[in-house]
């Protein structure tokens, strides 16, 4: 029991941290883009506020992480007309240090899904 909770502790002490401020890319349409997680052992949690064509959005969710992976459910706090009010995403760690995935919402719409660290 104590080698497996010892290759526990250093699996997590080798984790590279998620904790902080994430963005994504803007555009046209998508500007003022922050997300911000948080882990408490292989419990993740995130915020996420942008603004699509000058209208706020914000969402709330948690889930898990298990190595590099990271999949959570939202909630939608501040809805834009037309827009879903639940969701997943699945996003992986890259070498590179962003997170890459998909997003799946309520209404069945899918589309990829790309942080970087501010």
């Amino acid at each position: 029991m104590k080698y497996i909770l010892l290759f526990g502790s250093l699996l997590f002490a080798t984790e590279k941290s998620i904790a902080g401020l994430w963005g994504e890319k803007e555009n046209a349409s998508i500007k003022q883009t922050y997300a911000v997680f948080s882990q408490k052992g292989d419990s993740v949690f995130m915020a996420h506020y942008l603004e699509f064509n000058g209208q706020s959005f914000f969402e709330q969710g948690k889930g898990i992480r298990i190595g590099d992976t990271l999949k959570y459910h939202v909630k939608v706090i501040q809805k834009i007309p037309g827009w879903s009010i639940a969701g997943d995403h699945l996003l992986v760690l890259q070498a590179d240090g962003s997170l890459k995935g998909t997003y799946s919402d309520n209404l069945g719409n899918t589309g990829p899904l790309e942080l970087y660290r501010k």
